[in-house]
Order: C-alpha cells, then structure tokens, then sequence
C-alpha cells in the first residue's frame, strides 16, 4: 500500500493539462532520528548476512578450539605454610621506638612490629632463596630453567591470616609434585635459619644498646642531684610554705581592710563633731591652757565691748572710739606675738586668736580622739603597703619556685624512662638468652603435598563454550561492520526513512520476472484467479497510482526512472503497463531510452522504427507503435535506432507533440527513461508528464546517489509521485515479510488455483 509522508502530489486535472509540479520540499529527506533497538531489524541483518555471520563465527570458534585441543596440558600443586613474626622481634621493635637512640639501629636490623607479608612475598622469590631451591632441583631437572622455576612459583596471602599459600604449575605432574616440595622443606629451613639470625641480632642490639641506656641512666641521676644541691629545692616542702605564707599574707590585708574602713569613718565623725580641722583644734586647745594668751584675751574681750558701747554714743572718728580701736590693735598685735610664742610661728593663722578660748572639756576630749585615731590610720596604711610587698614577694617565690619545679620534673621523667628502658633491656636480654639456649619452632607447613591429578588448564568445557561466544561475538561483529560499511537499501522501510518519498509499491524479488510475469498473464483468461505475489504488486502499483487523488482522473502519463541502470525500471514498466491494459485501460508503454533500450527485448518485438523516428523523421505515432501480443489494449512504441544526441530530441517541440497526442489518444503512458545520474533525458521528460516514479533496487541502489538525484529533480521541477521498492526479498522487516509469509502460505496450499 502506498504510504502517506504528509507529502502533497499534484495530480493532472481532467482537462488534460499539465498540473503543476510537485514541491520537492515534501520529498527531501527527514532529518534521521536516534536508532532504537529493533529486534526486527536485527533478524533482517542476521537473515541478510547470514553467511558471514556464520563463516566468521565458525573461523573464530574453530581457531579457539583448534588451541584448546593443542595446549599442553598444565597441573598444579599447592601448600600452606603457618608463619608467625620472629620471637622478639616485637619486644625489640617497642624498645627501639621507646629509646630514641636505638631507632636507627632497629631499622638496620630490620625489625618490626609484625610479619610485613607483602616484603616477606617478594623475598621469598628472590634470588637469595630460591637459588639454592634451584640447585636442588637442576641435577634431576637439567632442562628446568631458573627464569621459568621462578615464574611458575606463586605466593598469595590467605586472607588477613598468618597463612601463605605457595604454588607451583607445570605440564609434568610428577615435577610439580617433586618441585613443590623442595620448595616447602627450603622455605621451612629459611625460617629456622631467619629466627636463629633475628636472636643473634636481638641479642647483639642489645648488648650495643645496655651501656648506653646505663650511661644515660647515671647522667640523668647526678643531673637531678646537682639541681637539688644547687637551689636547695624540695617541690613539696617549698610550694606547702609559700602556698601557707601567701594565705597568711592574704587574710592580714583583708582584715587590715576592714580596720582601716572603720578608722577612717570614725576620724570623719570626730572632725564632724569639732567643726573645726584637726591643726586648727590642737591650736586652740594649746592656746586655752596658756596663762598669758587668756589674760590677753580678756583684755581684747573688754575692749571689744566698751568699743560697742561707745560707738553706739559716739561717732567713728572721735578720739575715744579711735583710741579703743588703737588699744584693740595692739591686743591682737599682743595676741599674734603669744601665739607665736607658744605654737610657734609658722602654725599660726590670723584667725586663731578669735578662736581661742578658755579651756573646754569636752573639745579637749573630741581633739585627743581625733589624734588618736589619724595616728591609728597612717600605722594601718603602713601596714597596708607592707602586706602589698610582701604578696608580691611571695608569688615572685612561687613563680620561681614552679619553674624550677617544671624543670625539676622534666629531669625526673628523663630519668624514669631511662630507667624503663634500661629494666626493658634486661628482661628482654634474658628472655632471648633463654629462647637461644631452647630450639627454635619453624614455619608449619599445614596441608599435604600430592602429586596432581587431573590438569587446571586447559578447561575443555569452558574452552568450548569461549570458543562458541568468541566466534558469535566475532561474526556479529563483522557483520554489523559489514552493515555499516554497506551503501545500499534493503528494505522498504530503509528507503522510505531515507528519501521521505511515498512508497507507491513494494515488488518481490523474482529469479525470472519474464517467465513468472507473462506465464500469469497468458493465463488471464482462465476460470480460476491466479495468484501470483509478484502479479499483485504490480496491480497495487495500479491501484495506488489510481487513488492518489480520488477528486481527480488516474495519472495520464508517467515516466519510470531509477537512479542508476541495473535496478529493473524497464521491467516494471513493462509489468505495470501489462497490469493496466489487462484492467481495461488503453495503455501505451514508449521506451525513451534512446542510449540502451530494453523494452523491445522485454516484449519481444521488432526495434526498425520507434520513438527516435517519429521525432527525428515526422512518422505517425500510428504508423510506428505495436500491439502487444499479451494484452489488445497495450501499444508499445519501441526506441528506434539511437540517435546522435537523444538529450536534443527529449528536449525538442515534436517530443511535446508526441506526449500531448499521446494523452489524448490513451487513458495511460508509460515512459521508460534513461537512469537519472548524470543523464538529463527523464528530468526533460518528466517535466512534460503528470510526474515521475522513482524505481529502487534493494541491494543495488546506492544511499548516496538517490538523494543526489532528488536534488538534480527538485532543480528541474520534476514532479515525483513516489518510489517503487523492487526486488524485496524475504529478509526485510516490517510488515512486508507478513506479507510474503501470507503469499507463500496461500501459494503452497493451493488457494486461487
């Protein structure tokens, strides 16, 4: 069935004039999508190509099987060796990262915490051992090498156990068996002889490192005396003092505090309460109790008052009042002087004499409080300032007194490491001298050596079946290569995904279309339908040309092209103008291959006269075409003699003539033409005509031409009505191979006949 790619064809109307040609957008080619697996298209490949998929997965396999039946047979023998870490080894390895000088000589005695299996491996294989193996074995096995004894030797780790199993393969079962155990009692011996070695060199680094230890040891103890002599230093007995003395200190400022608080607030009350400044105080009290000074003051008080009373009477310039302010002058003049006199000249203010008084108890008493309690403040901040000093001396002590305690312990950790080790040193001296003067335990070998009994390689049954995958996975291989390499369309639904062209009819490959064909068509007139698959594709052809456009009449006039020659487009122009002479339609097949024409060979008619006549020489169309033999209403109109230049005659006004006398003479023309690459006759035709239909050969039509040739038509304005898939055989996908599975089914079981 023809299939519809959103593309418009434009059909000739009824009026017998050209329609216009088709847009070539609709058949340029879609943009490819991403491939999908398809297991249809897989089986179609594998149907294709099935001989080299089955040649090369047959060379591969047999070339693996042929190996595994030559290889030499391999056996293998195998044991386990119990190892441990040599007896000190550990105890030695402590000291030595404990004692700062002993490291360096540890790590050229090459001990260790543990058995380092990694570094014991590669020993083990290394010349120093497996050389004397060796020479064991040579005098038995003279064409033994020791480049092959020592690769077909292997050492694994069993795990994170103290097991190392060791290995040994060989084509000789016997030597294997021969081989591995000489590497056994070798290995065991090379154990005893490596623990006997790590005891003398324990022993020895011991030795090395006791004077030293012992020397440290007395350096450290005469260091820590001399620090004691020197600063006549006991951390206990120092930091208990200081601590003591620094809370005594504290305790006496705190109280001192709280004293020196209340004696300033009770001095504050008791000036309070004089009204005066201390100074002042102890002045008037010295002043009341001097006989003269209070005569002087009575004095100075009776002229006061008679000085009052006259001047209440008097004026202020009258000689009474001035002689009583005169004679009040010299009293306080009087006054100064005795003051003076008693508290002496720098202590006296000008106003003490006013104040002075006779003698008063009471500011007597308030006076001596006030003396008593300044003198008890300055010896409380005395007391004060003598604490601060002394706390700050203390804490000095007890800064230096933790300094050179730090120091003091530092020495006395030294010491007690030192004094560790040396300990360490003996004790692990005595334990090796005991272990030495016992026998020493050897690896153990823990399971038997046998000889081997059947071979680990080659694997017969995994052999095969590597062989069989080996060889599919090389001919899928090379047949996908093959596929992708290969240039040509093998399906219909290939083409049809390539070019976007309408598929008008798939046509079945045929090993003799002729035959097959025109015996189907001699017997049209049987009683019985005649089913044929390759007759039915040419009558789909029909019908699809047919309802392309069903508001319209069928095509009127059609050129048959292909790409390239060989892809069959004479014979299904043939095919399809039988096909539609026999459906009752006036048919007229012209062979315009005017370079290599076939059609007369196809129909077997005479070639004297034909197309290139009536163009060239002005012959009648009626003059020159022939009646086919297989159908009344089928006229063919053969090439003629091939002209100099074919393209001239394509291209000429009697070539238009002949096409519109031949739409209007027949219901269908059918032109065979030249292929399109690198020809112009079908593009010249086909512009002429209602359109073009593209035959492609599977198998033979090349990818990259077809869309080339697209190109060239889309130029020339060709209208192409689709693409007509020929020779499809039966390894194709979709639902064409249902479609040939019905047939043959229908064929074999007799249906039609």
């Amino acid at each position: 069935m023809a299939s519809s790619h959103n593309s418009k064809l434009l059909l000739p109307s009824t009026n017998g004039h050209q329609s216009p040609p088709l847009q070539l957008e609709s058949i340029s080619s879609p943009q490819p999508e991403e491939d999908s697996f398809n297991p249809r298209q897989l089986l179609a490949i594998a149907r294709r190509r099935w001989w080299l998929l089955a040649g090369v997965s047959l060379v591969v396999s047999c070339g693996v099987w042929l190996r595994l039946f030559t290889q030499p047979p391999v056996y293998r023998e195998q044991f386990q060796l119990l190892v441990k870490p040599i007896a000190g080894e550990q105890e030695l390895s402590q000291l030595s990262q404990m004692f700062g000088e002993g490291s360096s000589s540890n790590s050229g005695n090459g001990f260790s915490s543990g058995l380092d299996y990694p570094t014991q491996i590669q020993v083990l294989k290394s010349d120093q051992v497996m050389s004397p193996i060796y020479e064991d074995i040579e005098p038995k096995y003279p064409e033994l090498g020791y480049g092959s004894l020592v690769n077909n030797v292997t050492i694994n780790r069993v795990g994170e156990t103290k097991l190392l199993e060791i290995s040994y393969q060989d084509s000789d079962p016997e030597k294997v068996e021969y081989i591995v155990e000489q590497i056994s009692q070798h290995y065991i011996q090379y154990s005893l002889e490596q623990q006997q070695t790590t005891q003398e060199q324990g022993l020895q680094f011991i030795e090395q490192q006791l004077p030293i230890v012992r020397q440290r040891v007395d350096k450290l103890q005469e260091k820590l005396q001399n620090f004691r002599q020197k600063h006549n230093f006991n951390p206990e007995v120092q930091g208990e003092q200081l601590s003591q003395s620094l809370s005594s200190v504290l305790q006496q400022q705190k109280v001192t505090k709280v004293e020196l608080q209340e004696t300033r607030a009770l001095h504050t009350r008791q000036r309070n309460k004089l009204g005066v400044g201390l100074s002042q105080a102890m002045s008037m009290v010295a002043l009341s109790e001097s006989p003269s000074y209070q005569r002087l003051l009575e004095q100075l008080k009776g002229v006061e008052i008679q000085l009052a009373s006259e001047s209440a009477l008097l004026q202020s310039n009258s000689p009474t009042i001035r002689a009583l302010e005169k004679k009040r002058e010299n009293l306080l003049s009087s006054l100064q002087q005795e003051a003076s006199a008693i508290l002496g000249a720098g202590n006296v203010s000008s106003d003490v004499p006013k104040q002075a008084a006779s003698p008063n108890p009471i500011r007597l008493q308030l006076t001596q409080g006030a003396i008593k309690t300044g003198n008890r403040i300055q010896a409380l901040e005395a007391r004060q300032q003598a604490l601060a000093q002394a706390e700050e001396q203390i804490r000095s002590s007890m800064e230096q007194s933790a300094r050179l305690a730090r120091q003091y312990g530092d020495i006395q950790r030294e010491l007690q490491v030192a004094t560790g080790s040396l300990n360490r040193f003996l004790e692990l001296r005595e334990k090796l001298q005991v272990e030495k003067s016992q026998k020493a335990i050897p690896w153990q070998q823990i399971s038997e050596i046998q000889q081997p009994q059947s071979p680990i390689s080659p694997n017969v049954a995994r052999g095969l079946l590597l062989g069989a995958v080996a060889g599919l996975l090389a001919g899928v291989g090379a047949t996908f290569l093959a596929e992708k390499l290969d240039n040509k369309f093998h399906s219909p639904d290939e083409l049809q995904d390539s070019t976007g062209l309408t598929l008008l009819s798939t046509i079945p490959f045929q090993k003799n279309p002729q035959k097959e064909f025109f015996a189907q068509g001699s017997s049209s007139n049987s009683s019985h339908y005649q089913f044929s698959p390759f007759l039915e594709a040419f009558r789909s052809l029909h019908a699809n040309l047919s309802f392309m456009n069903p508001k319209e009449q069928m095509v009127r006039s059609l050129v048959i092209s292909s790409s390239l020659p060989g892809e069959g487009k004479s014979n299904v122009a043939a095919y399809l103008a039988q096909v539609a002479a026999a459906m009752g339609q006036r048919v007229l097949l012209v062979d315009a291959d005017l370079r290599r024409p076939q059609l007369h060979q196809i129909m077997s008619l005479p070639n004297t006269q034909g197309l290139s006549n009536i163009i060239s020489a002005g012959l009648n169309l009626d003059d020159v075409m022939q009646r086919s033999q297989l159908e009344d209403n089928l006229y063919v109109l053969t090439s003629g003699p091939t002209p100099p230049d074919p393209t001239r005659l394509f291209s000429s006004e009697a070539m238009s003539r002949l096409v519109e006398l031949a739409r209007e003479s027949f219901d269908l023309t059918i032109f065979d033409t030249p292929p399109l690459a690198g020809l112009a006759d079908a593009k010249l035709l086909g512009t002429r005509t209602d359109g073009l239909a593209m035959v492609v050969g599977l198998g033979q039509a090349d990818q990259s031409a077809l869309p080339s040739v697209l190109k060239e038509l889309k130029l020339s304005q060709t209208s192409v009505l689709g693409a007509i898939a020929n020779r499809v055989k039966r390894h194709t996908t979709g639902s064409y191979e249902g479609y040939y599975r019905f047939y043959s089914s229908a064929h074999s079981n007799g249906n039609g006949q």
